[in-house]
């Protein structure tokens, strides 16, 4: 999770530096900047409301997803290392822009098949329980945000995205869909 956690991970005591420590919003804007990619991102994210601001929600929501997924640093470096190795600088950019953008605010509900369909494995099936009641709309947002992401890359980073999500845990997965829906 270059640019937004600390990574300086593989040259730090694993004891002494937990992998969630965030960076300081000014380092992790240089680090941004030493690419064309990053430079797009800090530019489109300081045309609307702020570096800082999108910034800190990224932080924020990243943090939630790594501590969710594991309590051990061990875990939660190699799963921010996956991550980073799995896909091109600009997939992750982008899933570091539709995290600042955040859930929408409104979204129809799917209907029966919608719910059939998103239940079609382990993790939707346990998803719809845990949401109960809200599952239709809870389903629609996570289609909303993942088709908007999907939107920001080319088919070559959205492939190395998906191989990347289909590779997660099913704890990890989830935690990833309900923190796109805001749970």
């Amino acid at each position: 999770m270059e640019g937004y956690i600390r990574d300086d991970l593989a040259t730090a005591n694993p004891d002494s530096v937990n992998p969630v420590d965030l960076l300081d919003w000014q380092d992790s804007r240089n680090q941004l900047l030493e690419t064309t990619e990053g430079r797009a991102l800090v530019d489109e994210w300081q045309s609307m409301a702020g570096f800082k601001t999108h910034l800190e929600r990224v932080q924020t929501q990243a943090r939630g997803i790594v501590n969710a997924v594991s309590e051990d640093r061990r875990a939660m470096r190699v799963f921010m290392q996956r991550f980073d190795d799995s896909m091109t600088e600009a997939a992750r950019y982008a899933v570091y822009a539709e995290i600042a953008d955040g859930p929408p605010s409104f979204v129809n509900p799917v209907d029966e098949d919608g719910l059939k369909k998103f239940g079609a494995n382990q993790v939707g099936r346990e998803l719809i329980d845990e949401w109960g009641p809200w599952a239709a709309e809870k389903v629609a947002a996570a289609w909303f945000r993942a088709n908007r992401l999907l939107a920001r890359m080319d088919d070559a980073d959205a492939l190395d995205f998906l191989d990347w999500f289909d590779d997660l845990k099913p704890n990890e997965a989830k935690t990833i869909i309900k923190s796109f829906v805001g749970d």
